[in-house]
């Protein structure tokens, strides 16, 4: 059904969306219900009902007969979203699948021998959304490296949380100095050995497949587009990129958990998304200098314009600019940037996979 045909059927009644929540963004003054159960109470009441447009987002009772379920054809990851983005930011984020619900997801399910988390610095949703297995994760709130892993890590961390679910033996791999403030951070808990910080990827694939990983929780931080976006002497090729991640990465590591006859969970999430310049169909960028920041996208603090969004993360605030503007230019070998509010940055993959 098309987001018109919608907008048109919730004149009559409720409705059951079977899409992305994102489809929310092109809706405009609809209720959403979360709970189906507590909707169903609500109508039942001896009360009169508000005249609304309600769409219920709760797609866990799909057996029910009570209203229509619409699934939306149209494509929803398209240059409108940003402006969509931007207006309805707080709103939208109340009921999108975000970074920092990932924790709940992956301690959730731990019928497993191993899980393994990859953290990628750097990679935007649009850029493997073909990709099978992938879904598009919002970015709550600035949309860079400490924000973005500091959401999905959270606290307690998600090595704490497995630590208590009874993983107690924890490998980390970083190519971040251990000193690094935002490092600690995310791996709080690994000590000693349990720590590794590794130039390519064959050293994790070593150490993995000479340690045991019964019960175990292997957290992997590894390169993305970041590097390639801020400094590149030539267009980066990031399909190339995306394929190492998924076709040589994630599949190595299934066969290391299938090599030693265990069960496991292989999970991958980003920090932030990545805004390539001059990619097609873009609008083109405007600068707006301004002296009080050296980030493109973003400015410490909350200063008072029209093209910026408020935000505050872990006790700091932010305003964060809108497509499609920079504080400052491109360089002439910088090919993307981050930080700011637009679909594209906003919106990272989230991976998960089974080895059973």
């Amino acid at each position: 059904m098309k987001i018109k045909e919608l907008e048109q059927l919730l004149k009559r009644t409720p409705v059951i969306l079977q899409s992305n929540p994102i489809a929310l963004a092109y809706l405009e003054n609809v209720r959403v219900v979360e709970n189906l159960q507590s909707f169903l109470k609500e109508i039942d009441m001896p009360t009169q009902m508000k005249n609304e447009d309600v769409v219920i987002t709760d797609t866990g009772h799909l057996d029910t007969d009570m209203f229509p379920i619409v699934e939306i054809t149209d494509e929803l990851f398209k240059p409108e979203l940003n402006e969509l983005l931007f207006k309805n930011h707080d709103g939208l984020s109340d009921h999108l699948f975000s970074q920092s619900r990932v924790g709940d997801v992956i301690t959730s399910n731990t019928d497993v021998d191993v899980i393994v988390l990859f953290l990628v610095d750097g990679l935007s949703y649009l850029d493997c959304r073909n990709t099978t297995g992938v879904i598009p994760c919002f970015v709550n709130g600035a949309t860079f490296t400490e924000i973005g892993f500091r959401n999905v890590i959270g606290v307690p961390s998600i090595a704490h949380r497995l630590f208590e679910k009874g993983f107690k033996s924890r490998i980390g791999f970083s190519y971040w100095k251990r000193d690094n403030k935002l490092t600690d951070i995310m791996f709080e808990g690994f000590v000693g050995e349990q720590m590794h910080r590794v130039s390519e990827y064959d050293s994790i694939v070593h150490v993995l497949r000479e340690s045991k990983l019964e019960k175990t929780f292997v957290q992997i931080v590894t390169a993305g587009c970041d590097e390639i976006a801020h400094k590149h002497r030539d267009r980066p090729i990031v399909d190339a990129i995306v394929k190492r991640i998924f076709e040589e990465y994630i599949p190595k590591v299934e066969e290391i958990i299938s090599d030693k006859n265990l069960r496991g969970i292989i999970y991958l999430i980003a920090d932030h998304g990545i805004w390539w310049r001059n990619r097609t169909g873009d609008t083109e960028h405007i600068v707006i200098p301004d002296p009080r920041t050296n980030h493109k996208r973003y400015l410490d603090g909350h200063v008072i314009t029209s093209d910026v969004l408020h935000v505050e993360c872990f006790g700091k605030k932010y305003s964060l600019l809108k497509y499609p503007y920079l504080f400052s230019d491109f360089a002439i070998n910088e090919w993307g940037t981050h930080g700011g509010i637009s679909y594209y940055e906003s919106f990272v993959p989230f991976y998960k996979k089974e080895v059973l």
